[in-house]
């Protein structure tokens, strides 16, 4: 048994544990596939990272996946007021989840769309997903579509189109087993302890990037660190934006100070 399974690493939501899960769910026999792969599949894992607050985080544990050979699906958002897909920083970040062989879907914020009934709805999510294909390239979109803070009747609703589908339908939500990492907590067993006990052949694990990647034990100190490099980042857009060299037109300084 692995050092890290030594340590007793179960609960823990960082990278150390993220590792143990990825190695010992390919000893397990596992597989990670994609949203279209999963009818034809009989032992799998579908990898969702439901990115809510930071690409940075997102990018670096792209990598960190494809050097352990694993594939997942990474669900972005075009109405986030932490990241915009169009900043040229963003861009990078989508530019090397790509890169390392991994697909991208839409992560739809029904809060954005208050007013709109279910068939103005389909047609929002329609209209985002064709932005995103335009962004990403439409063959490294995935057609499933998740839902920020969804609602009851997003979850109980079977919703398919020629476009797209939920990854709340039935074949993915309650036909096989889904376990979350929301608010960076479990609300029952953890993924590790999943695969350490029953085992069940077919999985859906939604995760959330800054929980795991973020450095800090506590939520609170994950969200301080998640501050303090978009601040640093924020320093660097101002900079870039108000400062002119060419005319020694400088404003602005960034404090000094980077992320590890």
């Amino acid at each position: 048994m692995n050092d890290l399974v030594q340590k007793g690493i179960g609960k823990d939501i960082n990278r150390e544990s993220l590792v143990a899960f990825y190695r010992e769910a390919k000893q397990h026999g596992y597989a990670f596939i994609g949203y279209e792969q999963a009818p034809d599949a009989a032992r799998f894992i579908i990898m969702r990272h439901d990115v809510d607050v930071d690409l940075n985080y997102a990018a670096e544990l792209a990598a960190l996946e494809a050097q352990g050979g694993v594939k997942a699906t990474y669900f972005l958002m075009l109405r986030n007021p932490l990241y915009n897909l169009l900043a040229p920083q963003s861009a990078s970040c989508l530019k090397k989840i790509l890169d390392q062989g991994h697909q991208v879907g839409l992560h739809f914020d029904v809060s954005a769309y208050p007013t709109l009934g279910e068939t103005s709805l389909l047609e929002a999510i329609g209209y985002e997903l064709a932005i995103l294909k335009k962004l990403a390239g439409a063959a490294s979109v995935s057609r499933c579509v998740t839902f920020h803070k969804p609602n009851p009747h997003l979850l109980n609703s079977e919703i398919a189109t020629d476009d797209f589908f939920s990854g709340y339908n039935r074949t993915f939500f309650r036909d096989i087993r889904y376990i979350a990492d929301s608010g960076g907590t479990w609300r029952e067993e953890s993924i590790l302890e999943l695969i350490r006990g029953t085992r069940p052949p077919k999985i859906q694990f939604n995760s959330h990037p800054v929980w795991w990647m973020a450095p800090g034990r506590t939520q609170t100190e994950k969200l301080a660190a998640l501050l303090q490099h978009q601040a640093v980042l924020a320093e660097e857009d101002l900079a870039g934006t108000i400062n002119d060299p060419s005319r020694d037109f400088i404003l602005y300084r960034p404090s000094a100070g980077r992320r590890a």
